[in-house]
C-alpha cells in the first residue's frame, strides 16, 4: 500500500520524471536520461520561426509523436477540466486554468497511485500541461490583478504564444518546447474558451478533479513555505542552517530544518521554483493563488501558524507547514482510496529531498 511520505513526495516533488508509461517512456522524457536513453529518442534542430530556432537546442522528436498521436484526446481532456472550473458559462480565469492545468497533470498521479498503468494518453496530458501550470503559477504570484480576469482578457492565445518566446519559457536546459506555435495556442484556446465539457473515454474526470483540486492546494502550502523559508535566508538568519546560500562546496546538511533542506536541494519543485522567480515575495503571497476571500483552511492556518513573525524561524516554519499541509494529505489518501494512511509527519518531508535523484542512484 502507498504511504502518506511518497505520495506528498511525488506530488511536491520529481519522483513522477522517472515514472514510464505504457509505451516504455519516461513521464519526464529528457530529465530522465538514462529512461530516455532506452526508448527512441531522435531529435533535431527545431524551425518555429521563433527564438527556439537560434537557441542551438534540439527537439524532442520522439516525445512530440507520442503527443500529437493523442492530441485530440488532450484537447478533449483539457477542455473537460477547464470547463469544470468555470460552470454556468462563466469565462474561464488565471485561477481557473491554473487549477485546470494542475488537474491535467495529476491524472498521473491518480493512475500511479491507484495501482494501475499510465497510459499514453495520460502521459502525454502530463507532459502537455505540466509547463502550462508553472507558468500560470508564475503568472499569479507576479501579478494578482490580473487573476480573476478571464483568461482570453489577459492575454489573447497569440500574446499567450510571445510572452512564452520572449521570457524563455519555451527553451530548457538540453531542448527546446517542441511544440508548434498552433498546438501552444490550442491549448490555451482549451483552457481560455471550453467548447466541450465531455471527458474523453480513459480519464477518470471525477477523482482527477478531486485528487487535482488538493495537489493544486498542497502546492499553494508549498509556496507559502518556500517563500517564508526565503524571507530567513534573505535577513541572513542562518543559524539553523549554516552554510545554506554558500554553493555546492559548503554541502547541505540532514541537520537543517526540511524547509531549508528542500529549497537548496529542490529547486526544480514547483512551488520552490516559483518563489525563486519572485524572491521579495513574503508567504502571504501565496494568497494570490486564490480568488480573494477564497484562500482554503489550510493555507490561511500555516499563515496563522507563523503567528506574525516575519521571518520565523525555520523550525516554526517546518512545523507551520506539517501541520496545515497533514487535512490536506488526508484527502490526498482519501481520494486516492487509501484507508487508514498515517498522518504526514515531519520526518516525511526528508523524502521530498531523497526523491530528488534517480531512483536507485545515489
Amino acid at each position: 500500500m502507498v504511504g502518506t511520505g511518497e505520495v506528498f513526495a511525488a506530488l511536491l516533488g520529481q519522483a513522477a520524471t522517472w515514472w514510464v508509461d505504457a509505451g516504455g517512456r519516461p513521464l519526464g522524457e529528457r530529465a530522465a536520461e538514462r529512461l530516455y536513453l532506452e526508448v527512441p529518442h531522435p531529435e533535431r534542430p527545431g524551425r518555429f520561426n521563433d527564438r527556439r530556432d537560434d537557441s542551438g537546442l534540439p527537439i524532442n522528436v520522439g516525445g512530440l509523436r507520442q503527443v500529437m498521436r493523442r492530441w485530440p484526446w488532450i484537447v478533449a481532456a483539457v477542455e473537460a477540466l477547464a470547463s469544470r472550473q468555470a460552470p454556468e458559462g462563466r469565462a474561464p480565469t488565471l485561477h481557473d486554468a491554473w487549477r485546470a492545468a494542475s488537474m491535467a497533470h495529476s491524472a498521473a498521479y491518480l493512475a500511479r497511485f491507484q495501482g494501475g498503468e499510465i497510459s499514453e494518453e495520460i502521459s502525454s496530458l502530463y507532459k502537455t500541461t505540466l509547463g502550462f501550470s508553472r507558468v500560470f503559477l508564475t503568472l499569479l504570484l507576479d501579478d494578482p490583478a490580473r487573476a480573476d480576469r478571464g483568461l482570453g482578457e489577459v492575454f489573447g492565445a497569440e500574446a499567450f504564444f510571445e510572452l512564452l518566446d520572449e521570457e524563455g519559457w519555451l527553451m530548457g536546459s538540453h531542448q527546446a518546447c517542441a511544440g508548434s506555435r498552433a498546438s501552444i495556442c490550442r491549448l490555451y484556446e482549451a483552457m481560455a474558451s471550453p467548447v466541450g465539457s465531455e471527458a474523453p473515454a480513459g480519464l477518470a474526470l471525477e477523482g482527477v478533479s478531486l485528487l487535482g483540486s488538493r495537489y493544486a492546494e498542497l502546492t499553494a502550502l508549498g509556496v507559502a513555505m518556500a517563500a517564508a523559508t526565503g524571507r530567513v535566508i534573505a535577513a541572513g538568519r542562518l543559524d539553523e542552517a549554516p552554510g545554506f546560500g554558500l554553493g555546492p562546496e559548503a554541502g547541505v546538511s540532514a541537520g537543517w530544518p526540511q524547509c531549508a533542506r528542500i529549497c537548496a536541494e529542490v529547486q526544480d519543485a514547483p512551488c520552490v521554483e516559483a518563489v525563486r522567480m519572485a524572491p521579495l515575495m513574503g508567504p502571504d503571497g501565496a494568497l494570490s493563488l486564490y480568488p480573494a476571500g477564497a484562500a482554503p483552511e489550510s493555507l490561511r492556518g500555516f499563515l496563522e501558524r507563523l503567528d506574525g513573525e516575519d521571518p520565523a524561524p525555520l523550525a516554526m516554519i517546518d512545523a507551520a507547514f506539517v501541520a496545515s499541509a497533514r487535512p490536506v494529505m488526508a484527502a490526498i489518501m482519501g481520494a486516492l482510496g487509501v484507508e487508514g494512511a498515517a498522518a504526514l509527519e515531519v520526518g516525511d518531508l526528508a523524502l521530498l529531498v531523497s526523491g530528488v535523484a534517480e531512483p536507485g542512484v545515489g
